[in-house]
């Protein structure tokens, strides 16, 4: 029996818990940023362009800093390394916003729903995919930190 077992699980909810800490913030200022706009008459498609970047570099600055950090510094310290993770999470990153726009797309223009709903739901639907995407391979090889 593995005894790191209890320990790599424990690690792995304390980055989905940190990782939905860092999510909150990036979906605040996401919605302000979409509710901003579209209230300022921007179409929904560019609003939630423009909304995401915004919780995109902050959710970078926070989960590569904080969430997905090194033992004795920041996740990827080394030049390279940080080069390959910065094109992992934008990759990433850009797959979501992709993935959001569709569903908000089938959301609002295909079902009737209000683009404030469609948000929500788009939001909520590629959550489990960041996650994923950002455990396994944008900032895959990190130890925990101490």
């Amino acid at each position: 029996m593995d005894s790191n077992k209890p320990q790599t699980k424990r690690h792995g909810l304390l980055q989905f818990l940190k990782f939905n800490i860092v999510g909150l913030l990036n979906t605040g200022i996401d919605m302000a940023v979409f509710f901003a706009l579209t209230g300022l008459g921007v179409g929904y498609i560019l609003a939630q362009t423009l909304s995401y970047a915004c919780g995109m570099l902050n959710s970078y600055l926070w989960n590569r800093n904080w969430t997905f950090r090194q033992a004795g510094g920041s996740a990827g310290n080394h030049p390279k390394s940080e080069r390959k993770q910065i094109v992992r999470f934008i990759v990433l990153n850009g797959a979501t916003l992709l993935l959001s726009i569709g569903l908000l797309y089938v959301l609002v223009t295909r079902m009737g729903m209000p683009a404030g709903l469609g948000k929500i739901v788009a939001t909520a639907c590629t959550l489990v995919v960041n996650f994923a995407g950002s455990r396994l391979w944008v900032f895959h090889s990190q130890k925990p930190a101490a």
